[in-house]
């Protein structure tokens, strides 16, 4: 299983998360600073 850290500011990094979810199997970390 594939392990994809998303770093992002916000609601940038949330939106980038949410695409990946769609798009692959991958587990995503959201890091939000």
């Amino acid at each position: 299983m594939k392990k994809i850290a998303v770093i992002g500011l916000g609601l940038i990094g949330g939106s980038l998360a949410l695409e990946l979810k769609k798009t692959s199997w991958a587990t995503i970390y959201g890091i939000d600073k």
